[in-house]
């Protein structure tokens, strides 16, 4: 009896000291005794220094924080306790840097509408950044010595360069869909951001910022490979091409340099097939590119031989295939469809008719054995297609295979 009397007065000791720290209303704080922690809830909160959570066992639920979250730079905080944050918006700058956690931290269902950095940090157990939506992430240069949970997170813009990861990694349901010109202008915005205020000697270029980038794609990239997790690893394996991309594209580099091979080398696999990622582009582009051959071999024959040559065809064939590629046409024109589909769909209609008539030439360079009716422009066409085609084939069947695409 007299051990929780004691219990108590303590409580209600270090309730009184937060309630006059924060300014708030007694019946928002109470004691968690299933997290064994003083819990606020339901306030705003407008001062803040993040020590309180080396003194006191702190939870903070549905609160909105209107002040900046930070840890004082002349004080070394070990934390010793298990933080928990769940349902709260912050809505200016999280920073925390220099911290070693050693206890469990819990940050679940928040909005941080600013920027959230946590830097050369040491989390020594797990780590919980689930259903979260972050504006702005840094994680840059920390060690995280236990497993990590993003699951189901949001992220507009995020860096985690030179962080080591020793535990697994959950980024399930993370969404992470960057397209390559998302990223690009992602980039360019935090360095025109960063190099705002900054003198000349002191401003970072776009190249380094995307090399930052690549950096935290491929850090991301090695753990899920580490966990065989090589699906969500492949996407981030395209990330980190995107970001290499963008970095050569900001160098001026001598045509026919390594770096401008490499460069149009990144571009060409992109459109092809999403650097190994897209399975449907990669299809698209083989059925664009025979469908291209057939009516570039058939204007021609049609050049050669004259109009007498559409005699072989059917009549209604001609007509439905004319009448559906000038449909194709309009409304991707009209924007009712996307060019893209509208451009293989009539590229479609295009190796129909070489199945029904002549499926050899599909073959390509197949055509040229024991046959002497083919020009010389002919035959350059039909070797280019086949070398064209084999490079898309090749690519199609890299691309099926996924875990090839992920380096050893």
């Amino acid at each position: 009896m007299e051990k929780n009397k004691s219990y108590f007065d303590e409580f209600n000791i270090r309730s009184m000291e937060l309630i006059n720290f924060f300014e708030i209303e007694a019946k928002n704080i109470c004691f968690n005794f299933y997290l064994d922690c003083i819990e606020i809830s339901n306030e705003n909160i407008y001062r803040f220094d993040f020590k309180l959570f080396q003194l006191y066992k702190l939870s903070f639920v549905n609160c909105v924080f209107n002040c900046s979250v930070f840890n004082s730079k002349d004080i070394i905080l070990d934390i010793q306790n298990n933080i928990f944050i769940h349902k709260c918006i912050f809505k200016k700058d999280v920073d925390i840097n220099d911290v070693t956690f050693r206890k469990r931290l819990d940050i679940t269902f928040c909005v941080f509408e600013a920027k959230c950095r946590f830097n050369m940090n040491i989390f020594f157990e797990f780590c919980n950044f689930k259903d979260n939506l972050f504006n702005n992430a840094q994680f840059e240069k920390n060690q995280f010595l236990n497993d990590i949970m993003f699951y189901n997170s949001d992220f507009n813009m995020f860096n985690f360069s030179q962080s080591i990861f020793k535990g697994s990694l959950n980024v399930v349901n993370t969404n992470l869909n960057f397209t390559f010109d998302d990223l690009q202008e992602k980039i360019k915005q935090e360095c025109e951001n960063f190099n705002k205020y900054k003198n000349e000697q002191n401003e970072k270029s776009l190249n380094k910022f995307a090399n930052d980038f690549r950096d935290s794609f491929r850090v991301f990239k090695n753990v899920l490979i580490k966990d065989n997790n090589l699906l969500e690893a492949s996407n981030f394996h395209k990330y980190e091409l995107y970001c290499k991309e963008i970095e050569l594209n900001s160098k001026k580099s001598k045509i026919f340099s390594k770096e401008w091979i490499d460069k149009y080398q990144l571009f060409f696999y992109r459109k092809l097939c999403d650097h190994h990622t897209d399975l449907i582009l990669n299809l698209k582009w083989l059925i664009i590119t025979i469908g291209m051959f057939a009516s570039m071999l058939f204007m021609i024959k049609l050049y050669k031989c004259g109009l007498s040559i559409l005699n072989i065809f059917n009549f209604y064939g001609l007509y439905l295939s004319a009448l559906g590629s000038f449909i194709l046409s309009a409304l991707a024109l009209f924007r009712c469809i996307d060019k893209m589909k509208a451009f293989v769909s009539i590229n479609a209609i295009a190796i129909l008719w070489v199945i029904c008539c002549k499926p050899k030439l599909i073959f390509g360079i197949a055509n040229l054995i024991g046959d002497n009716s083919y020009n010389a422009f002919e035959n350059l066409l039909i070797t280019i297609y086949t070398l064209i085609a084999g490079l898309i084939i090749f690519s199609l069947q890299k691309t099926a295979r996924k875990n090839t695409i992920i380096p050893n």
